[in-house]
């Protein structure tokens, strides 16, 4: 999934997760998007600094329930 197409499937209240996993969910935090562990709360942002370019491949995200 592209970022914009990850933003649009949150705007739509959409699950996306990461890496295929529910474990690893796209939420927003306070003031980004981030990449969330279910397990521990360890999270990342969704982007670099920059707010474009992913912290994964593209690929590597989905939404929760498509296949």
């Amino acid at each position: 999934m592209t970022l914009s197409e990850i933003k649009q499937a949150i705007a739509n209240g959409k699950t996306v997760c990461y890496d295929n996993s529910p474990q690893y969910l796209v939420q927003q935090g306070k003031k980004e998007l981030m990449i969330t562990c279910q397990a521990n709360g360890h999270a990342i942002g969704l982007t670099w600094n920059d707010g474009v370019t992913l912290n994964a491949p593209e690929n590597s995200f989905s939404i929760l329930g498509n296949k």
